[in-house]
């Protein structure tokens, strides 16, 4: 049957179809009379909506959906093209690592441990998985411009949290490179990506100062809320947690520092107390580095940790070669995130469409520097 001709079925079938359906027909009927290799030219948003008889709004929903699931790619300026689906049959997928590793102690723990995760469930299961590359150690815009040019050579993408994530996200999702990331994207995002719970863990520290007599509560960020869904998660379990306490009876605070280090969590913690005498009784760190900052400043000016202040981390390291590696902090399952993000992966390519968002459980863990009683609450263990 000729294009003409598939045309004419279409608008044949179009009484019986709704317009978004009859576009969806179009396309799974040129797809399977084309067999089509990456780079096959489908006509214009216009001439579609001119052939099949509805409107340019309907076909370009379509082919946006059609954009997201990785069946057509677009180019400004080229038009759209039919994408080949080659790699969910392939034994051996090329898969890109976005990863942007700094020499901070942090960093490298925080990575090193979800990288774990990734290698070891790249080595298991089918298809299996080769990553290119393990790290980017470059400045960030050497690091951007190196992502962008990957999609050619590779099947899919393991995003970590990036400056230009959104943008990279776009050329590989748009080229027909499924993505999954660590932490959703967006608030509204629900699909294609692995996170801790970060809400359900910070909503039970709020709940647990709450009800224990926390009066003036602060949360230390290292990144501003704009640039960070995962620390918009917690504060929105944090605001949870409070209930109608908050504003009222409990006084809520935001202490910004300048990253996850200790030295960033030490100043920061220390300017907010100096800064107009400012009251504290409950502190989360979203780093663990930065609550052992926050904990060394409390101290040299007198606070008792935790019958004073109560003193939490976000992130769950090993501490032990620390001064404190009791610190009450919320553990990220991080080699179970690399695994779920490999897992994901395989599943986006093999399904060809976006899949649902996994969230792991984050318990508490540690115990020294908040009290019995909240330590209960939190499902800590201490002896």
């Amino acid at each position: 049957m000729d294009l003409h001709s598939l045309r004419q079925s279409a608008r044949a079938a179009r009484p019986r179809l709704r317009p978004s359906e009859a576009v969806w027909l179009y396309i799974e009927r040129e797809a399977a009379r084309h067999r089509p290799a990456d780079g096959n030219r489908l006509p214009t948003i216009r001439q579609v909506a001119e052939d099949l008889d509805v409107s340019v709004r309907t076909v370009q929903s379509v082919f946006q959906k059609l954009a997201r699931r990785g069946t057509i790619r677009s180019e400004v300026g080229k038009g759209s093209f039919l994408v080949t689906s080659s790699a969910r049959n392939r034994d051996l997928l090329d898969i890109a690592l976005g990863l942007h590793a700094t020499l901070d102690v942090f960093d490298e723990q925080w990575h090193q441990q979800i990288s774990n995760g990734i290698l070891r469930a790249a080595a298991q299961g089918r298809p299996r998985i080769k990553l290119l590359p393990l790290a980017h150690r470059l400045e960030l815009p050497e690091a951007t411009e190196d992502l962008l040019n990957e999609w050619r050579r590779v099947d899919g993408l393991i995003l970590f949290p990036f400056p230009s994530g959104r943008k990279i996200r776009q050329v590989y999702e748009s080229n027909g490179k499924p993505v999954v990331e660590l932490n959703p994207p967006s608030d509204a995002a629900t699909t294609d990506f692995v996170a801790p719970d970060y809400f359900e863990a910070s909503r039970r520290i709020a709940h647990a100062w709450r009800e224990t007599g926390r009066t003036h509560v602060a949360l230390m960020l290292h990144a501003p809320l704009d640039r960070s869904s995962s620390n918009r998660a917690r504060l929105s379990g944090l605001v949870n947690g409070l209930g109608v306490k908050m504003g009222r009876e409990i006084a809520f605070q935001m202490i910004q520092a300048d990253a996850a280090r200790e030295e960033s969590g030490y100043r920061a913690m220390a300017q907010f107390l100096e800064k107009n005498g400012k009251r504290v009784d409950a502190v989360y760190c979203v780093a663990d580095l930065q609550a052992l900052g926050a904990l060394r400043a409390l101290k040299e000016r007198g606070w008792r940790v935790p019958e004073d202040v109560s003193l939490v981390g976000g992130t769950g390291m090993d501490l032990s070669a620390t001064g404190c590696p009791g610190l009450t902090r919320m553990r990220q399952p991080l080699r179970q995130i690399g695994e779920a993000l490999v897992h994901l992966l395989r599943r986006r390519i093999r399904e060809e469409r976006p899949v649902p968002g996994v969230v792991l459980e984050a318990p508490w863990i540690g115990g020294e520097t908040t009290r019995p009683e909240e330590n209960g609450m939190l499902g800590i263990e201490t002896r």
